[in-house]
């Protein structure tokens, strides 16, 4: 069986919005909403996905601390181009949904 994924969510989501993630057998998703950026940064390298909002500020540091870190989805339509150049440096993918 392969490894779960992890899912870090970490600004306020649907319960309709998650339940996809939260149906597949294959990945573990985790609400933990308010977080600073320095408990951010600290609990990022876990995570194999960031999931937010406009509330969660994706800085350059963050992007640098998830060395686990394949995707990190925006739901919303703005995005800070800068954003897409650091998940570049990390061959992470960086989607607005």
């Amino acid at each position: 069986m392969a490894e779960q994924q992890r899912v870090l969510v970490s600004d306020s989501m649907s319960d309709s919005g998650l339940a996809p993630l939260q149906a597949s057998p294959d990945v573990s998703v985790e609400v933990i909403t308010g977080l600073s950026q320095e408990k951010l940064i600290e609990i990022i390298p876990e995570f194999d996905a960031l999931l937010v909002r406009s509330a969660t500020k994706v800085t350059s540091e963050v992007i640098q601390a998830g060395k686990r870190l394949r995707v990190i989805a925006r739901a919303g339509v703005r995005v800070d181009s800068g954003q897409h150049l650091d998940c570049d440096d990390r061959a992470a993918t960086f989607a607005t949904l």
